[in-house]
């Protein structure tokens, strides 16, 4: 080099980069880095979707929130809590953090009866009660993190599956199921849901 260039020591073992071009590991980050905006922003958009669909959906009426009421205080759920009635043939779901609304078809009680809504209601309180909305935030950060990894959808499909059952578990043991029907009304409740939530819903809420 020129006279005043001062020399280059290595030492050891290291390796000279050159300077402008990225390693693999800095390749690789970017590029996870680039999968995580485009897959955030995907679900995002897709949940605010969500909310904006949640937010045309009509309030119950005086009757049912009495019904509501009467639930909560046996759940012992404490804070505002709204009830809406969706579509015939929806799946019953409760969305939001902080506001939490359940969302009932309006086919569910002129058909199986009111037992039916109280059963539903109760079991809707029990994912609030046991803050299962933060757990499937939690499950959406891991999913936009995980992209790249499809276990993380068998993961979550499971944690769905034991979540369902321990919101149950924790109905029976707060107000107990004296006549033993319980899980039999809430499978006749699935034979009159005959549409499936979209897959946003459960970027919002769980159903």
């Amino acid at each position: 080099g020129g006279a005043g260039e001062r020399p280059r020591i290595l030492l050891p073992g290291a390796t000279q980069v050159s300077r402008g071009h990225l390693s693999w590991q800095g390749s690789l980050f970017l590029l996870w880095l680039g999968g995580v905006a485009i897959v955030g922003v995907v679900l995002i958009c897709r949940a605010r979707g969500a909310c904006k669909r949640l937010d045309n959906v009509p309030a119950a009426n005086n009757l049912m929130n009495d019904i509501l009421l009467y639930c909560r205080k046996r759940m012992g759920v404490h804070g505002t809590v709204r009830l809406k009635v969706g579509a015939a043939g929806t799946r019953p779901a409760v969305c939001g953090l902080l506001r939490p609304v359940i969302v009932v078809p309006r086919n569910l009680a002129p058909t199986l009866g009111s037992r039916h809504l109280r059963d539903v209601l109760f079991h809707q309180l029990a994912h609030i009660k046991r803050h299962d909305l933060w757990v499937n935030l939690a499950q959406n950060i891991l999913q936009v993190l995980y992209f790249y990894n499809p276990l993380i959808l068998i993961v979550n499909g499971v944690i769905r599956r034991l979540r369902e059952e321990a919101a149950n578990e924790t109905v029976l043991a707060t107000i107990g199921d004296p006549d033993h029907r319980y899980a039999q009304r809430l499978t006749e409740v699935e034979t009159i849901t005959l549409r499936d939530p979209p897959p946003s819903l459960y970027l919002i809420g769980v159903a």
